[in-house]
């Protein structure tokens, strides 16, 4: 199960460039996979702190992205704002660099340039229709 937050200051998301060797330089949400037994929230808090150095809190719920890349994956992408202060401090051993894109920016960019283009701006798409849902549509068992 795989966690993604779309992070948005200013009009301008926030994207991670990946330094896996199969993803390197692409751009991809921060995000990662859950730990046994992790909150999904919690994993998704977690990933965004590890991977870009900074807090936030999901404000919404953006959908459940299911689909093959290299496997099977299940993907949870959660909406949060950043706050005017938080700067990216991209985690070393996992990522090259953070950068904040305008949403012209990202439809101008070649599929090449994403992890899994065509995820990323189905989940670009949807923010920007306004399709971020309250978290209560989650429930821990």
């Amino acid at each position: 199960m795989h966690v993604s937050t779309l992070i948005e200051r200013n009009g301008k998301i926030l994207f991670v460039q990946e330094k896996k060797p199969q993803a390197y330089g692409q751009y991809n949400l921060p995000g990662g996979h859950l730990e046994l037994g992790e909150d999904i929230i919690a994993g998704a808090k977690r990933e965004v702190q590890e991977e870009v150095g900074f807090a936030v809190e999901p404000a919404g719920f953006l959908g459940v992205f299911e689909g093959a890349s290299d496997n099977h994956y299940i993907n949870f992408v959660f909406y949060a704002q950043a706050k005017a202060g938080d700067t990216p401090r991209p985690q070393a051993d996992e990522i090259l660099d953070c950068h904040w894109l305008a949403v012209a920016d990202i439809e101008a960019m070649a599929d090449a340039e994403f992890r899994n283009a065509r995820r990323i701006r189905l989940i670009v798409r949807e923010f920007q229709q306004g399709r971020v849902y309250p978290l209560p549509v989650l429930h821990r068992i």
